[in-house]
């Protein structure tokens, strides 16, 4: 699988690692450990923690542990999402959801406001229209309100339409918005990588699958968590679900190297079991 993620920085570490096993905290000895695997020094993670307390993308407890911060839990859980699977989609009916910017919006505002429709799977058929298959499970509502969360801008509008006409465009090729050979491609990509993972993991130190794993799984999170879901009509859903299925038995592969990692050091929580939280 071809990697897609800049090089790995210890900001991208520390946020990684404590979204992974959310909501418990992490101490910055076992951090470190983890940041020397990664080929990351111990000094440039300490300056990032510095640095994300004072922004409050992480928080201390009184035992000198780290957690995620609270205004970056929402993007973590809605990052984990995508193991959901097909529970996140419905079945499509051919009608779309369009996204409509105001006219009062500031650009930079509006750049926000169209990254994050494109991370829910939105592309621009006109200016400030952009649409995407109504077939997600989740209400209005909740698409609405967690794209202005994320975006910090609410001025906009998402509708419902069984079709579009424009007399200045002859026929909308609206599945060209997407591409599904790339798309299909990365699928395929993902599976052979996981395929091979599980077939070496028998053969791995600790250290080697603590590493190789999370290399793989920040890959596969930050592809899977950006998939467009997209429905049957218009891509081979078998190959997303077959990617859904392999990661899951990849994690129970992996999983004993990581708490072998991390044993020894005291993550209890009275509200969640470490083995529960912890996502490879």
């Amino acid at each position: 699988m071809q990697a897609s993620l800049p090089p790995l920085s210890a900001k991208a570490l520390l946020l990684d690692m404590l979204r992974m096993v959310h909501p418990l905290a992490l101490p910055v000895s076992l951090l470190v450990s983890a940041a020397e695997l990664l080929g990351l020094n111990e000094n440039a993670l300490r300056v990032n923690i510095t640095r994300l307390l004072a922004r409050a993308q992480i928080e201390q407890d009184e035992r000198g542990y780290y957690r995620l911060g609270k205004q970056v839990e929402p993007v973590g859980q809605w990052l984990r999402q995508w193991q959901a699977g097909e529970q996140r989609v419905k079945k499509w009916q051919g009608d779309w959801l369009l996204l409509h910017s105001s006219g009062e919006i500031k650009s930079k505002e509006q750049i926000e406001l169209f990254k994050m429709a494109s991370y829910f799977g939105f592309r621009e058929l006109m200016p400030d229209i952009w649409i995407r298959p109504n077939n997600l499970s989740q209400t209005f509502d909740e698409l609405a309100n967690k794209i202005a969360a994320f975006s910090h801008v609410d001025a906009f509008m998402i509708s419902q339409s069984a079709g579009f006409v424009s007399p200045a465009v002859k026929n909308f090729n609206t599945e060209a918005l997407w591409n599904r050979l790339q798309l299909e491609q990365q699928y395929q990509e993902i599976i052979e990588t996981l395929e091979k993972g599980i077939q070496e993991a028998s053969t791995l130190s600790v250290e080697e699958s603590f590493r190789d794993s999370y290399f793989v799984g920040a890959e596969v999170h930050h592809r899977f968590a950006l998939d467009p879901l997209l429905p049957a009509e218009m891509i081979n859903v078998t190959l997303r679900k077959q990617v859904v299925e392999l990661f899951a038995a990849y994690d129970a592969c992996y999983r004993p190297a990581w708490m072998k990692f991390f044993k020894g050091y005291a993550l209890t929580s009275p509200s969640i079991p470490f083995e529960e939280a912890l996502l490879v």
